[in-house]
């Protein structure tokens, strides 16, 4: 009917006035025009003027609806092209054109009608440039407000994207918000949507997809999940999740976290923890049912296990929630944080096993190591240091050093006060020389001092071996900066030598050679608390102090070690001061007065112990230790002695005091005979 009526009348349109337009296409035609072709509009429209151009679109538009979806589209096509041709005489002040559109919803209105919607936003803009403000939503199709919030600003603008949802729950709400984010994830580019504006399509969307959920089927999770709420996904609340996965079956909760771990990236950290939280939770509720076979198909470990029911948020879960679900740590160690990697190490005990703390290193080496490293060492670097075996110890800081190494260049001061006073601490005491020559390497003093502080606090955790290596390192760094540590500003608030080994080698100032020391300018006497035992001995017998001619140095000194609340300290001091006296042929110690101070002050401090004394104690004291000092072992100080010796004692003593008396000079020689002829005459009973 339509083709044939078209035949005849097409050859009148010429002789139609506007009283034949309006007839025909509003009134005659009605019946048939749901077959009015595009080819039919394409030669009816040739050459009308606007007037008659809105009465043909006023007739489409009255049978839009009995059209098919192919149709509309063809028929919109036609219309956007003889707009774009017609477009300088339509949009021109004439008043049989736009006298008679008063807006620009009027405009769509009268010049496309109903197939507005199935024209791009693009091609209406390019008709009329008032289409890209918000005054046409009402007349735009869902895909085209898509494009029109894509491109007016509207994802930066709360105001505009709420208008844009009131317009989008006009009609059937959920198929235009299908239809709306379908277009707007038409392309893989996610469109840039500030977090306000992407919180209200969040929440306006959900509004209106909740009530459909019961209906869902495995596709339709897929889709939705997956595809279309993507771009703003990262908006989904802790409550949404909690309905969602309401009585859902593992597929469809499987699709859920998939959807959300695409987007797991763009969540604030607060939202990643509390989306994490609903999971753990929904886990441990469906316990039984995910872990059935259908619920673990295709999945072969904890670590698939884990990627399918948590994927990244397993990061965040805490690792005791995790232990909780029963997932081993280290076959899953892959997809843990290092946060999670560190409670792992604390409580597995892998800070036992070298195995297991390498398997720990090589997950921190998977990404960023360095942070990484830093997050991991962050936990274990407690208040209570945990205790690591030493060869663990050694791993976790050598390789914990070729991934920090890396940035020293970078450090600035906090950081070398963070990394060498909290972070190491744990493992510092396996600090390596090579490591503290690398690390050393160009600092300036500040940094230098901060190295030597947090390898200080660690001090009694170091091998005496390892120590020693530490102190030579330190040692020659110092010769090395002696101009530069020595001007102003690296002595700034170091009054005496005492603060300078301090700040400069800490408790390792006692492992050092006294001979360095004094290489450093360092005086001993002024330093004399810093100094070990050994130290002390040879500062003693150093010619260039003068300390064997000064009663009160000597005393100082002596006090010092006798003052310790180490009671080793006094046998350490004596080993040094044999062996120094032994190398300079000292066979006894000529002033008398320091002499006799020595003797005394060593004397009483051992008197309390002389009666548990065994006979080699006293062969180590009388036989070797006392020696040079053994000319001031006058008849009054045998009082010191106990009464009740045994004879293997006894004779221990007087041996020492013989072979002393043997090397004497005959002038120094009247003290120690008259003590030895005393004692010979009251041997212990019982000896011959």
């Amino acid at each position: 009917m339509m083709n044939r009526t078209f035949v005849i009348i097409e050859l009148k349109f010429q002789q139609f006035v506007a009283h034949d337009w309006e007839v025909w296409f509003t009134v005659k035609l009605i019946p048939i025009l749901p077959s009015f072709t595009a080819e039919m509009l394409l030669k009816v429209t040739a050459g009308v003027n606007c007037t008659n151009y809105h009465v043909i679109v006023e007739g489409m538009g009255d049978v839009f609806h009995n059209m098919t979806f192919t149709r509309r589209q063809e028929i919109t096509r036609i219309l956007v092209e003889r707009l774009k041709e017609f477009a300088v005489q339509f949009n021109n002040p004439d008043p049989a054109c736009l006298a008679k559109t008063t807006s620009t919803a009027d405009w769509l209105e009268k010049n496309f009608g109903n197939f507005s919607v199935y024209a791009t936003l693009k091609d209406l803009q390019k008709l009329n440039e008032n289409v890209s403000s918000f005054e046409s939503l009402e007349l735009l199709s869902p895909t085209q407000v898509a494009e029109l919030t894509l491109s007016s600003g509207a994802l930066n603008d709360t105001n505009q994207i709420h208008a844009v949802f009131d317009r989008l729950e006009d009609g059937g709400a959920f198929k235009n918000v299908e239809e709306f984010l379908t277009e707007l994830t038409a392309t893989s580019q996610i469109p840039d949507i500030t977090p306000a504006v992407r919180d209200v399509m969040m929440n306006r969307t959900f509004v209106i997809i909740e009530l459909k959920f019961q209906q869902f089927v495995a596709h339709d999770w897929e889709v939705w999940f997956t595809v279309k709420l993507i771009p703003i996904l990262p908006s989904f609340t802790a409550e949404m999740l909690l309905k969602v996965t309401a009585g859902v079956n593992c597929t469809n909760y499987h699709v859920i976290v998939e959807g959300m771990g695409d987007v797991f990236h763009n969540m604030t950290f607060t939202r990643r923890q509390e989306i994490t939280r609903i999971l753990v939770e929904r886990l441990k509720e469906f316990a039984v049912q995910f872990n059935n076979p259908d619920c673990r198909k295709d999945i072969g470990n904890d670590t698939e296990w884990l990627g399918i029911n948590l994927g990244p948020f397993t990061t965040v879960a805490n690792y005791t929630d995790l232990k909780e679900l029963n997932i081993s740590g280290f076959e899953s160690l892959e997809l843990l944080s290092p946060t999670q990697v560190a409670e792992l190490t604390l409580s597995s005990g892998a800070l036992n096993d070298t195995n297991q703390i390498h398997a720990v290193f090589d997950r921190l080496e998977d990404g960023d190591a360095f942070k990484n490293v830093e997050e991991f060492l962050e936990l274990t670097a407690t208040s209570q240091i945990p205790d690591i075996t030493p060869a663990v110890r050694g791993v976790m800081m050598n390789r914990t050093f070729v991934i920090i190494e890396l940035k020293f260049q970078q450090f600035v001061a906090h950081d070398w006060e963070v990394w060498f006073t909290v972070k190491l601490i744990p493992i510092l005491p396996s600090f390596t020389a090579e490591m503290l020559l690398k690390v050393t390497a160009g600092v300036n003093c500040t940094n230098y001092h901060v190295i030597v502080e947090g390898m200080g606090d660690v001090f009694h955790n170091m091998t005496f071996t390892r120590r020693q290596e530490i102190t030579r390192i330190l040692v020659e760094r110092l010769k090395e900066f002696a101009v530069q540590f020595n001007n102003p500003d690296c002595r700034k608030d170091i009054g005496n030598d005492t603060e300078w080994l301090g700040i400069n080698l800490g408790p390792f100032t006692t492992v050092a050679n006294y001979t360095d020391l004094k290489e450093l300018n360092i005086s001993g006497l002024a330093a004399l608390e810093s100094l070990s035992p050994d130290q002390k001995a040879e500062l003693l017998l150093d010619p260039s102090t003068g300390a064997l001619e000064n009663v009160t140095v000597v005393k100082e000194v002596l006090n010092s070690i006798l003052e310790s609340s180490d009671e080793g300290q006094l046998e350490r001091f004596f080993e040094t001061f044999v062996e120094v006296s032994k190398e300079e042929n000292i066979t006894y110690i000529a002033n008398a007065d320091v002499r006799d101070a020595i003797l005394n002050l060593t004397l009483t401090a051992l008197a309390p112990k002389f009666p548990v004394f065994q006979t080699s104690d006293y062969e180590l004291w009388f036989q070797i230790n006392l020696v040079v000092l053994l000319a001031s072992f006058r008849p009054s100080v045998l009082v010191v002695i106990p009464t009740d010796l045994t004879c293997d004692s006894y004779k221990a003593i007087l041996k020492g005091l013989e072979n002393a008396l043997a090397v004497l000079p005959s002038g120094v020689r009247v003290e120690l005979k008259s003590s030895i002829d005393e004692l010979q005459k009251s041997p212990p009973e019982g000896m011959a």
